[in-house]
């Protein structure tokens, strides 16, 4: 059924754009073309990942995770979070609408075959 994969393709856009803002590895808002990482901050990202697990720690990364959940799952009624994370203004939302709108169809599509129990094979 198309539904469940219009969701879960959602779903995993949410989460891979929320997981990669999470990591802290860039910034929010898109990198110019000039940016990049200098030797000095390859050596500090390489040198920090050999610190000891704390408790603050793994709360850190169960609110990271959490975050993370909530993003994905917001992704699947609209990708606008997803946009104005990275530097969209909220006045440009009609564009991720109409990118976002075959998604809404095959989402309500694949409602009404589940409410009604009428499945259309090969209309998918």
């Amino acid at each position: 059924m198309m539904l469940y994969k219009a969701i879960l393709i959602s779903l995993m856009l949410g989460a891979v754009f929320s997981g990669i803002n999470e990591c802290g590895l860039y910034s929010a808002p898109l990198p110019d073309s000039t940016a990049g990482m200098g030797n000095a901050e390859v050596t500090a990202f390489g040198e920090s990942g050999g610190s000891a697990i704390t408790a603050l720690s793994v709360v850190g990364v169960i609110a990271a995770f959490i975050k993370v959940v909530v993003s994905a799952c917001v992704s699947v009624v609209s990708f606008v979070p997803i946009f104005c994370a990275y530097g969209w203004p909220l006045s440009w939302a009609w564009m991720v609408a109409m990118i976002e709108s075959p998604l809404y169809f095959i989402k309500l599509w694949g409602l009404y075959q589940l409410w009604t129990g009428h499945q259309t094979m090969g209309m998918d």
